[in-house]
């Protein structure tokens, strides 16, 4: 793990204690009590976090919205080493440039992102992540009506 992620991890990482600590609140309880085992659990499982694979695991075992989680942190997930086709299409649209998007007249869209160094269409079906801007330009079929007339088109 590069340096850059190590500090994007930490981050996350006390982005989590701090939730622990709003769950405990003032009171730290007293030992043998459960919620003394839960919070004592809680906070070796973030201890033991060491890349963005084992923050995705806790946040699913935690039940902890990701998106919410990840946008809230404005979290540079790329760069933390999570791969491009894992990141979630919210954060990307929440946290991501919008630099193209297209409607159709018959309500399919598609909006193209930058994020994190990487491009990224979104429609209403899936989400693509590409290293070209270009490639995701084309992906995104920007100005194509071979199917159905457009409605709406900007290009930043």
């Amino acid at each position: 793990m590069n340096k850059a992620q190590r500090e994007i991890v930490d981050s996350m990482k006390h982005h989590l204690h701090g939730r622990v600590s709003e769950w405990l609140g003032n009171d730290i309880p007293d030992e043998g009590d459960e919620d003394f085992d839960t919070w004592q659990e809680k906070v070796a499982s973030i201890y033991a976090i060491e890349s963005i694979d084992d923050v995705v695991a806790y946040l699913e075992d935690e039940g902890i919205d990701e998106d919410d989680f990840y946008t809230t942190g404005d979290y540079l997930l790329i760069s933390a080493g999570m791969k491009p086709e894992h990141v979630p299409g919210q954060v990307v649209s929440e946290l991501g440039d919008c630099i193209a998007e297209q409607t159709w007249e018959n309500g399919s869209w598609v909006n193209v992102y930058a994020y994190d160094g990487k491009f990224f269409v979104i429609n209403e079906v899936e989400t693509t992540a590409f290293d070209d801007r270009n490639a995701a330009m084309k992906s995104a079929r920007l100005g194509d009506d071979t199917y159905d007339n457009i409605n709406h088109s900007i290009l930043r």
